[in-house]
């Protein structure tokens, strides 16, 4: 999955800091391998420049946070991405649709837009959602004129099962979380690596690993979670690499 280099650092500071500053040493480790510090300098520089990140010193040490800007960007990008995970009102929400095959293209961009927000196909043209409907969708929806084609709905959980295990079932939860347990026994390895340039190429993996994981949780309230769930763990495994010279 191609993650554009202004995106790594929205999600890096995002997932990383929850809004304190991050160290722009530790920031660096977020972007692709052999990517130069210098072109990180420019990158943060130009994001800084529009408004997008702040820039601050802390002891000494360049660190950045997500400004406002940087903020409703990366909602825009991410709408699925909360990491400050809401409780669940007990409410499923529904999307059907029956959009003939002359309107295919509209058809394939609900879709992409339905699991971009985050929803799960339940079954054929039935997505379904443990968050509230977001206007951005109700607003497309009048735009592209699917009003007559596309329907909403709410249902208590108890219509549709035992909700963890629709959960699991739907969003493949058991394959994602097992991504982050590979993330979290991966980095219990990291003080055996010897060798500067090795536990650069270490952290850089772990955190390309966990980006990816990041961009396929669909991000659920923890009411719908095994108890056993690692993506916090692996949050705190990945934070906790330490920064390398370079």
């Amino acid at each position: 999955m191609k993650i554009y280099l202004r995106d790594r650092i929205l999600l890096a500071l995002a997932v990383s800091v929850q809004g304190r500053a991050y160290p722009a040493n530790r920031l660096w480790l977020w972007l692709p391998w052999k990517y130069s510090r210098r072109k990180f300098c420019q990158l943060t520089a130009r994001l800084s420049r529009q408004g997008i990140i702040e820039r601050t010193v802390i002891e000494g040490e360049v660190n950045f946070r997500l400004a406002s800007a940087g903020k409703k960007l990366l909602s825009a990008r991410y709408p699925a991405f909360k990491w400050e995970r809401p409780s669940w009102d007990g409410f499923w929400r529904l999307v059907t649709f029956d959009i003939p095959e002359s309107r295919r293209k509209e058809r394939d961009e609900l879709r992409r837009r339905l699991i971009k927000l985050g929803f799960g196909e339940l079954q054929n043209s039935l997505y379904i959602s443990a968050y509230d409907f977001p206007a951005g969708l109700l607003d497309w929806l009048w735009q592209k004129d699917l009003k007559e084609n596309v329907f909403l709905m709410e249902s208590k959980q108890k219509y549709l099962g035992e909700p963890k295990a629709l959960a699991r079932k739907v969003w493949r939860l058991e394959q994602l979380n097992y991504r982050y347990r590979q993330i979290v026994d991966k980095m219990a390895t990291k003080f055996g690596i010897r060798g500067e340039r090795k536990r650069l190429e270490f952290y850089k993996q772990a955190y390309e690993d966990f980006l990816e994981a990041v961009l396929n949780d669909p991000f659920l309230p923890k009411e719908l979670l095994s108890s056993d769930w690692e993506g916090e763990r692996a949050r705190q495994f990945v934070l906790g690499a330490g920064a390398v010279r370079g």
